[in-house]
């Protein structure tokens, strides 16, 4: 799936070079042509006069130069805008996946470390292989479509699934963590949740990384490093640099502390939240 971009780009590079060279080559000769007929050079005197039938020929030839042009231009339309359906086609195939995969994540007291790193590590692969295919879709209604498609499978599914992670569950099954000590860590968190009041969408958020830095529970746990593939998923799907093309079209952006504050209180790293697009390009 990586390297399907830069074959696509050939493909139609190669598409390009042909048409154009063909054009050039039968508008240049039709143009010669007609000094040719003109002038009177090759075969024709110059003393000679230019027929009417002359004229007409040289007209019937360059309507047919003209329509096998219009013909190239056509196909090469069909062919671009038959490679782009299937691009698409094989895009909404991954979203699918991506819908499936979100569905798989336990939530609530369910929560789990081996569930979560099953499920980012699918998301991250299939991840990748959608960025590769949306960038090489042109901005038409087929990248229209998909863009709102990738919109639903988030909102619906994804973050619907990330913000009913919970940490206490996960804390709960490592043996480093007493119920005295989470207890203890969870009261002091609720205390200063009402100290500082947080905006509430980063309420769970707060909640979480003050418990997680809680000396009682950072003496013999942490959460940082623990999930797979954690910095890639947070790239791909909530980064706000990254996905700017993917939300096109609505008024709020992507914001891990709202959206997945577990992971967010996993602390991925720097670089999952820079923007990275000058650096790819």
């Amino acid at each position: 799936m990586i390297f399907e971009k830069p074959i696509l780009k050939v493909k139609s590079n190669i598409l390009d070079f042909v048409g154009y060279t063909a054009f050039v080559f039968v508008l240049s000769s039709y143009l010669t042509y007609g000094v040719l007929v003109i002038y009177g050079i090759g075969g024709v005197s110059p003393s000679s006069k230019v027929t009417v039938i002359d004229l007409f020929n040289g007209l019937a030839q360059i309507a047919t130069a003209s329509a096998f042009i219009l013909a190239l231009l056509q196909y090469r339309k069909n062919v671009r805008q038959q490679r782009q359906k299937i691009i698409a086609d094989e895009a909404k195939v991954l979203i699918d996946k991506m819908i499936s995969t979100a569905s798989e994540i336990k939530t609530g007291k369910d929560t789990c470390l081996d569930n979560l790193n099953y499920v980012i590590s699918s998301l991250s692969n299939v991840g990748i292989g959608f960025q590769e295919l949306f960038d090489s879709m042109d901005e038409d209604v087929q990248r229209a479509i998909v863009r709102m498609q990738w919109q639903d499978m988030y909102y619906n599914y994804l973050s619907r699934a990330l913000s009913k992670l919970e940490l206490e569950p996960i804390l709960r099954k490592e043996e480093a963590v007493g119920e005295e000590e989470l207890n203890s860590a969870r009261l002091h968190a609720i205390y200063m949740k009402e100290v500082q009041r947080p905006i509430a969408v980063f309420e769970k958020y707060f909640f979480f990384s003050t418990i997680l830095n809680n000396s009682k529970i950072t003496a013999v746990y942490k959460l940082s490093g623990r999930i797979d593939s954690l910095d890639m998923f947070v790239s791909l799907y909530l980064n706000k640099y990254h996905t700017n093309d993917l939300m096109y079209g609505l008024l709020s952006q992507i914001d891990i502390k709202a959206h997945a504050p577990l992971l967010a209180a996993a602390e991925p790293a720097e670089w999952a939240f820079q923007d990275l697009r000058k650096k790819q390009s």
